[in-house]
């Protein structure tokens, strides 16, 4: 006859080992989501000397970014008043969100030849105005959104020293 004893010490390793191995998968998970973001923010950033491409795919990124955030974009709202609304709601300076939208609806709908130094601007309003929107989160809400950013593929903010050319 076998009689098992379960002891608090063997109990505690189970755990350890349980949170041990969490730990490790949930690493690697969200090492795998930033590398998947990180090529497609490369992906973004190689369409950087084609300025019309570019700043359609950074304004698209942008909303989905918002989406996450909780501002969702329909189709019915113009461009321009939806960057108002965004401007409002983040009491956001310079005009930032609706210079950028701008620039968009310039790329989108125009057939003005477009510079580098439209992208370039692009860039820095994109840059910028995901600086002013993370001002008006705390910590925790900003990592949990992070999360979903990642979860999502979303590049956030892009830097402009890793542009080709």
């Amino acid at each position: 006859q076998i009689r098992v004893i379960f002891t608090l010490q063997w109990l505690l390793g189970i755990i350890l080992k349980a949170i041990f191995v969490l730990l490790f998968c949930i690493i690697i998970l969200f090492s795998i989501l930033y590398l998947i973001t990180k090529q497609k923010k490369n992906r973004l950033l190689s369409l950087y000397n084609n300025p019309r491409e570019f700043i359609i795919n950074v304004y698209e990124n942008a909303k989905q970014v918002l989406i996450i955030f909780g501002i969702r974009h329909t189709e019915v709202i113009p461009p321009l008043v939806y960057a108002e609304l965004i401007e409002k709601r983040y009491a956001i300076e310079h005009k930032l969100f609706l210079r950028f939208t701008e620039k968009f609806e310039e790329a989108k709908y125009s057939q003005h030849i477009l510079h580098m130094e439209d992208s370039y601007s692009a860039l820095n309003d994109y840059n910028s105005f995901l600086s002013a929107l993370f001002c008006n989160y705390n910590t925790f809400s900003l990592f949990c959104r992070y999360c979903l950013t990642l979860l999502q593929g979303r590049p956030l903010s892009m830097n402009k020293n890793s542009v080709p050319g």
